[in-house]
């Protein structure tokens, strides 16, 4: 491949260096957590959950801080691009994150015009390589899915992309 230089500034480029690790972090541990055998009388234990909400804040960190990059770009700046490409590998990640991160409100069904909502399920799968999150509302019985690892893809090829080891798709 040749020398591309990165999209970004470097001190850009640490904040979402530092968020980056912050998710894979939490993939990590989330990732071993899963190898451990649940109990019998909660396949998913309160740590797997702390752990699953952990990666949910760092993730919706991690999408903020690109995000906020990108709008402060020209529109055909490369980051906007990959933020974009983010958006779409993970398009339920605000909904996902949302509910982790703000279920007390959602329990109780305050806090405001955004959270005023009823939860409805949070629903954990374990697979053999993966974890799947899925949540719903009852105003929304929609399941919302986020994949542990397909989030830790993203993530990996967005700063791939930002760090100037890969081309950002061309937008659609």
């Amino acid at each position: 491949m040749s020398s591309a230089r990165p999209l970004l500034r470097s001190e850009s480029i640490w904040l979402l260096d530092m968020t980056a690790t912050g998710v894979k972090q939490q993939v990590d541990r989330v990732l071993e957590g899963h190898r451990s055998p649940p109990s019998e009388d909660h396949p998913v234990s309160i740590g797997r959950m702390a752990d699953l909400w952990l990666l949910a804040v760092s993730l919706g960190k991690f999408a903020r801080v690109l995000d906020r990059l990108a709008r402060q770009r020209e529109e055909h700046h490369p980051i906007r691009v990959v933020s974009e490409e983010f958006d779409r590998a993970l398009p339920n990640l605000r909904r996902v994150r949302n509910v982790l991160e703000h279920s007390e409100d959602f329990l109780r069904a305050v806090g405001g015009p955004k959270r005023d909502q009823e939860l409805g399920s949070i629903q954990v799968a374990l697979t053999s390589q993966d974890i799947i999150v899925a949540v719903t509302l009852k105003d929304d019985p929609k399941q919302r899915f986020l994949s542990v690892q397909g989030a830790a893809s993203a993530v990996d090829e967005a700063m791939e992309t930002i760090h100037g080891r890969r081309h950002p798709a061309s937008r659609s």
